[in-house]
């Protein structure tokens, strides 16, 4: 008997999810419209951060488009009542959307590096069509990393003791195959540990960068401002 079927394990999974889920949606949805409508406008203005926003936003409208099908299997009880094709698109998408937003803000985060520490050189990456090739080339790598979600059953049919009949899991079976496990290390390394530290040292050379900035004003606001204070004491010394 698998677990999943016991109602009391999960309860609070089976009404908490669909609420939070729920929310996303009604947040998300026109959030991301408006921001594909707003990063749209910036691309085409031969801003190169728009196409990374584009991307970005697009990315996070497809998964959200899958909620509602997931608030459904939740409550449910983890019980997949739509056909297969279906369970195999939602898994694909939800994975599609972890690790290729993961990649889209990576991408931001070296541009707004280059941006502010090396304004004058790096020009070429900072360009609308090199954009578009790096946002192109992660829709691809990413479709066809997580495209073997496509081809393989991602559902199964179990039994519940508990309430005498069959559910369907979708994409939630333990324990995983090898060939899960070895995608899901392979996807965590490059898709999330290697951006995260790309993204904390882009972000801390930024930090550092504008306090460098911000102290050089202070430098050259102090060297500005002394002289003329001395030149008005002398000037008022002079005059008494």
């Amino acid at each position: 008997m698998n677990s999943t079927c016991i109602e009391e394990q999960h309860y609070l999974d089976h009404y908490l999810f669909p609420v939070v889920y729920i929310f996303v949606v009604i947040a998300s949805v026109p959030a991301n419209i408006g921001s594909l409508c707003v990063s749209f406008l910036q691309a085409k203005k031969e801003n190169e951060l728009g196409i990374y926003l584009f991307s970005l936003s697009l990315s996070d409208l497809l998964y959200t488009l899958t909620l509602p099908l997931w608030i459904d299997y939740t409550l449910n009880n983890d019980n997949w009542t739509f056909s297969p094709a279906l369970c195999k698109s939602s898994a694909f998408f939800m994975y599609m959307n972890f690790y290729s937003s993961t990649a889209f803000l990576t991408c931001i985060a070296i541009d707004r590096y280059l941006a502010v520490v090396h304004p004058l050189k790096f020009s070429f990456v900072r360009t609308r069509r090199f954009a578009f090739v790096a946002s192109l080339s992660i829709w691809v790598l990413e479709t066809m990393f997580n495209g073997v979600i496509l081809w393989e059953d991602e559902t199964a049919i179990e039994y519940c003791d508990a309430k005498k009949s069959n559910f369907t899991l979708c994409y939630d079976k333990y324990p995983l195959e090898k060939w899960q496990i070895s995608l899901n290390l392979f996807r965590t390394c490059t898709g999330y540990a290697i951006p995260l530290v790309i993204i904390m040292i882009c972000n801390q050379k930024v930090y550092q960068a504008v306090q460098h900035n911000q102290a050089t004003e202070d430098a050259e606001k102090k060297t500005i401002t002394q002289p003329k204070q001395a030149m008005f004491a002398r000037n008022l010394t002079l005059r008494q």
